[in-house]
């Protein structure tokens, strides 16, 4: 299911823009070593829009760790320490939507 919906989300952004690709923001969060699945978070028709989301989404992550002790490792990833110690790893990052990032090697998409 989540497929299926992921694929018209894609499509409707893909069909929207002449340029034919769209760009899909992506989620994995990883806690005391335990990982998520990449999700899809939204899509854009530029990778511009893509990376302002980015941004946009982090800040108010961060926001939400206030007193924690935050560590930005990339632009496309930031490390949260607990009062426990246990860390939280978040990465946001923009593929084109010929991208899965949930793919072996993140091939292209057939």
């Amino acid at each position: 299911m989540k497929k299926i919906l992921l694929a018209i989300f894609i499509c409707f952004f893909a069909n929207a823009v002449n340029a034919g690709e769209a760009w899909v923001l992506w989620e994995k969060t990883s806690e005391s070593g335990v990982s998520s699945e990449w999700k899809v978070v939204t899509a854009y028709p530029e990778y511009k829009q893509c990376i302002e989301r980015q941004k946009k989404d982090f800040e108010i992550i961060k926001k939400g760790y206030l007193g924690f002790k935050i560590q930005v490792s990339s632009p496309e990833t930031i490390i949260i320490e607990k009062p426990n110690k246990d860390i939280i790893v978040i990465s946001l990052k923009c593929f084109p939507d010929t991208i899965d990032p949930r793919d072996k090697g993140m091939l292209p998409k057939k």
